[in-house]
């Protein structure tokens, strides 16, 4: 399977806004040698969806198909699957991380939802943590930017602290991926688990 990271920054999982950038899309299909168009890699995820809702797992086949049909009403986010991913008990898990911008956007301060993860041999927990930490200051640092750029249509935000939920999935090697970044996170638990979490 192709890598699924864009090479410009080690930490997104590759993906597109279509049907915006089908042509990107499509022109990297071709360069991955080996591409199955019929494998469900793909996550599909609207804008206004929330906890996962709106969210559709889709081969390339089926994404090129909805954008050449005009079945996207609105722009979507095409994203590549973390393949494959770290388990717990079994099953695929996300971390959440807050983090809380200050004004000046100088400063930020993170806190983790973390499932009950066991150590296991091999893993290096504090390269994991470490690989996190370097990808929200990047992240952050790209978003102070665009803030004081846009600071006119921004200036209300620029006065108040704003939290953040950046949400990881990990890789077998325990590499973090950032599928996204929501600038309005619930930060009520929708499970039992996430209540005991």
């Amino acid at each position: 399977m192709a890598d699924p990271r864009h090479e410009r920054d080690g930490f997104w999982p590759r993906g597109y806004a279509l049907p915006e950038q089908l042509d990107a899309f499509v022109d990297d299909l071709a360069k991955d040698t080996g591409q199955q168009t019929d494998k469900k890699e793909w996550i599909l995820k609207e804008r206004s969806g929330y906890g996962g809702h709106g969210n559709t797992v889709a081969s390339a086949e089926e994404v090129m198909l909805a954008c050449g049909l005009d079945a996207l009403a609105d722009s979507v986010l095409c994203q590549r699957i973390v393949d494959p991913p770290m388990l717990l008990d079994g099953c695929k898990f996300s971390l959440r991380v807050y983090v809380i911008s200050f004004p000046r956007g100088r400063r930020f301060w993170m806190t983790a939802s973390v499932p009950l993860m066991r150590k296991r041999e091999g893993m290096d927990y504090d390269k994991m943590w470490n690989d996190i930490e370097e990808s929200i200051g990047a992240v952050m640092k790209r978003y102070v930017e665009f803030r004081r750029d846009n600071a006119p249509a921004y200036a209300p935000l620029c006065i108040l602290p704003q939290i953040l939920g950046f949400d990881f999935i990990l890789d077998s090697a325990t590499s973090p991926f950032l599928p996204e970044v929501n600038r309005f996170p619930g930060l009520e638990p929708r499970s039992s688990m996430g209540t005991r979490t």
